[in-house]
């Protein structure tokens, strides 16, 4: 019953990412054409405000660097300063909105997910009822549910980090190739380290839980 429900479980080993979003879609049920639109919300969003925030303030450092302040550029600078303003009125008119869409799906995934656990509990027989203990059960059923539930509210923040992570490669192949790969090797070592302490850590979360 909940010996499979893991990425990692029974031999699994599936992408923790990979499966989490793939909860989420399938406890959406009825839901999933909001879940495309606060995704596609939240990428647009990331990535106009990762283009657009840094080309402002690039040219109001520029304006400054060459003319200082003056009478005649003032204007302009107040003009550059305004657009940093639209910026995020623009990311949270986006933002905003996906973020309550999110977070009513993620309610509704949980209460998916917990009827999926505890409809399986109720078919099994009656000698599994007699040697599991019912509040072990319970608690199962509750922290799955709770895990979706908190993956699903705060998806917002994985989605972001790969656009993030996108728009700023973009930016470094197009500025310097040479940067990019240094970059591309930290990332690679970075993610190598943090498998190596999975390795070991996952299996002893699935022990604990």
């Amino acid at each position: 019953m909940f010996s499979n429900e893991g990425p990692h479980m029974n031999g699994n080993k599936q992408n923790p990412l990979r499966y989490l979003f793939s909860k989420t879609w399938r406890y959406s049920e009825g839901n999933r054409k909001n879940v495309v639109w606060y995704w596609i919300m939240f990428i647009i969003a990331n990535a106009f405000s990762m283009v657009f925030h840094p080309l402002v303030l690039t040219k109001i450092m520029d304006v400054l660097q060459k003319e200082g302040i003056t009478k005649s550029n003032i204007f302009f600078l107040y003009i550059l300063l305004g657009l940093t303003l639209v910026n995020d009125l623009l990311f949270w008119s986006l933002h905003g909105p996906a973020r309550v869409i999110e977070r009513i799906n993620a309610f509704k995934a949980r209460i998916n997910y917990k009827k999926f656990l505890l409809g399986g509990v109720l078919t099994l027989p009656l000698p599994w009822h007699v040697e599991h203990h019912t509040g072990d059960t319970i608690d199962k059923v509750e922290k799955g549910s709770s895990a979706l539930f908190t993956f699903s509210e705060d998806s917002f923040e994985t989605i972001a980090s790969f656009v993030q992570l996108a728009v700023s490669f973009a930016m470094l192949s197009y500025f310097s190739r040479s940067a990019m790969l240094i970059v591309a090797v930290m990332i690679i070592v970075a993610v190598a380290i943090i498998t190596s302490f999975d390795k070991v850590l996952i299996p002893q979360y699935t022990k604990l839980n």
